[in-house]
């Protein structure tokens, strides 16, 4: 026995998103006393064309969901209504239909989706697509025209819960943080990763982890995942439910991690597009072309997925929300220390952007940011055995750049090495001597820096070999301009060496 099927749906644009959002209803209607069926649905259109284009894409999903629930009944239609408020979709079908390719190429997608659910429907010869009129008001409104105001709010309602989805998400609880490290982290960065990894893990922290760069763990394996491994181990936990890793292509373990642009990828890109565009033309008929090439688009991709996790578009079909399978990242640590670009390429410049445009996700650059933020609880303190000697030099540098000269602070850096048994003097005064001589003008908090990674990057290299080898020649000559190696030589002499 067929049933009658009544479908109605309507749809909502924001053009500088490109993102719609979709609503409607379907009524299976049966004869004599059997009750009526009313199902609702709603979903969510990234790079949609126009409205046109999602008034066509909530036809289909209404054919879809009809076509659901008889397969459910075992029924089949017989007498089929269809209404929209957008004659521009009847007509635009009616020549997809027709098959000459007079339709509009920018609609194929949704028009494809139609015309593969509406025939089912169509085989009872009793069809019709039919015009209704939008925003009456309720007082003069027809049953049906009430109907469609309703449905009307409710695509409006189902495309701004998905705006908020990206850029309002709800992270409170969320067992998740974003992390964006380098694939071969600098000496005196190592520690930190670690300990970063291992504290957040101990905590029950879940890290989506995007390395950049291509990283070979069977020669030396990363600090920042032998962290999360340490914890997992002490913990009796599998590493796997401490560790997400995004990954530019998708493998066995990625978990819907890979790249491939979603949803909710193609929103960020848009609002991208629209904040940078100069062209205000195209920004006010809402074509504002992404021309991004694959890196560029890739990395993107990765940036979205260290803040929101894995994505399904097919969710994003059947809610308000974006294809979002997990909670949103808590706060994002981005450990990348590279310098700041204008125009985003890799996923840490990705990030800088969508970290000033999301809300609710909180946001560190750099690895002393970091640690700053999110300091380490003493119950997961790990043992760095140069943790004097980072901690004096702090106090060094921070307590005589503004008082000392460039000469005087080196010899007060290499005394403080030597009083913690650091050496040979020769291999220590140079790495405090070039990191002195470029970096002095940068100010405390870069001068800092270069004196941790260079005296770092000596301690590592003497801890790697059985013995401590002779200093190169790159090693024995000051860097260039810094003056002459015999008035090194006379400052350690002269000046009078002092603590602090």
């Amino acid at each position: 026995m067929s049933v009658r099927v009544e479908i109605i749906g309507d749809g909502s644009f924001n053009k500088d998103l490109r993102l719609g959002g979709y609503a409607g209803r379907v009524y299976i209607r049966f004869d004599g006393e059997r009750k009526d069926i009313l199902s609702k649905f709603n979903g969510v259109m990234a790079e949609a064309y126009n409205p046109d284009d999602v008034e066509m894409m909530a036809i289909a999903a209404g054919a879809e969901r009809a076509n659901e629930l008889l397969g459910k009944l075992g029924e089949t239609a017989g007498k089929v209504n269809i209404y929209t408020d957008n004659k521009h979709a009847i007509a635009q079908y009616a020549l997809f239909e027709e098959g000459a390719g007079d339709h509009y190429r920018a609609y194929t997608r949704s028009l494809r989706k139609m015309h593969k659910q509406l025939p089912a429907l169509k085989a009872g010869g009793d069809f019709s697509m039919d015009y209704v009129r939008a925003h009456v008001d309720d007082a003069k409104a027809t049953p049906l025209e009430k109907l469609h105001n309703t449905v009307d709010r409710k695509a409006l309602d189902v495309r701004w819960k998905a705006q908020d989805h990206i850029f309002k998400p709800d992270t409170i609880g969320s067992p998740f943080y974003g992390v964006i490290i380098p694939a071969f982290p600098s000496a005196d960065q190592k520690h930190d990763l670690k300990q970063i990894a291992y504290a957040q893990a101990k905590q029950g922290m879940i890290a989506r982890v995007a390395i950049m760069g291509a990283m070979d763990e069977s020669k030396e394996p990363h600090p920042f995942l032998e962290g999360v491994r340490m914890a997992a181990k002490e913990d009796d936990r599998d590493v796997n439910d401490l560790l997400r890793q995004v990954s530019l292509q998708g493998d066995d373990n990625s978990r819907g991690y890979s790249s491939d642009s979603s949803t909710l990828d193609r929103v960020l890109l848009r609002h991208y597009a629209y904040k940078t565009s100069d062209d205000e033309v195209a920004k006010k008929n809402g074509r504002v072309p992404l021309n991004l090439e694959s890196t560029r688009m890739r990395h993107a991709t990765i940036a979205s997925r260290v803040v929101y996790g894995p994505q399904d578009d097919t969710k994003s079909q059947h809610g308000t929300e974006t294809g979002r399978l997990e909670p949103a990242s808590q706060y994002v640590l981005n450990l990348y220390e590279s310098s700041r670009r204008k125009t985003p390429v890799y996923a840490g410049d990705w990030m800088d952007f969508y970290m000033g445009e999301i809300n609710n996700v909180n946001y560190s650059r750099g690895v002393y940011n970091s640690l700053k933020a999110y300091p380490t609880p003493e119950a997961f303190r790990l043992h760095d055995p140069d943790a004097k000697l980072r901690s004096l030099l702090k106090e060094t540098v921070f307590g005589y750049h503004a008082t000392l000269e460039p000469g005087q602070l080196k010899q007060i850096l290499l005394s403080n090495a030597k009083q913690l048994g650091y050496g040979p003097d020769e291999d220590v005064f140079n790495a405090f001597h070039n990191a002195v001589e470029s970096h002095f003008k940068h100010g405390p908090v870069g001068l800092l820096k270069q004196c941790n990674k260079n005296i770092m990057t000596l301690i590592e290299a003497q801890r790697k070999s059985p013995e401590i080898a002779p200093p190169s020649e790159s090693q024995k000559k000051p860097v260039e301009g810094s003056g002459l190696r015999q008035e090194a030589k006379e400052e350690r002499r002269t000046l009078r060496l002092g603590t602090c």
